[in-house]
């Protein structure tokens, strides 16, 4: 997802967190794919954009990797991992140096990949 800029977001932890079997079959998908440092499942509200609030993807990928480099193989992977679902997450790259990333982190929803 791209967000324009000047766009407020508000992160913090979920109220009613994925259920644990499909946040692990997350786990999995990003697993697979190279160049992710981190991940997590954030609650996520922006107003147009992500609205009602939900959970989102928070992906830290490795320096020098870019969203190009890791969004085919992820997409496809997360797919997989919702078959059979009506969940649909918003997923969003982020640079390990990124300022929104200390706020993430408080939100105690990393993934184990």
């Amino acid at each position: 997802m791209n967000l324009p800029p000047g766009t407020t977001l508000y992160i913090g932890p979920p109220a009613n967190p994925l259920p644990p079997e499909l946040q692990a079959k997350i786990a999995y998908a990003i697993s697979g794919v190279p160049g992710i440092r981190e991940a997590h499942l954030p609650q996520c509200y922006s107003k147009g954009l992500v609205d009602p609030s939900a959970q989102i993807l928070v992906l830290v990928l490795n320096p020098g990797v870019t969203p190009g480099n890791v969004m085919p193989q992820l997409q496809e992977n997360m797919r997989t991992a919702l078959r059979g679902t009506s969940k649909f997450i918003d997923i969003f790259p982020l640079a390990p140096n990124h300022p929104m990333l200390p706020t993430v982190r408080q939100t105690n929803t990393k993934l184990v990949i």
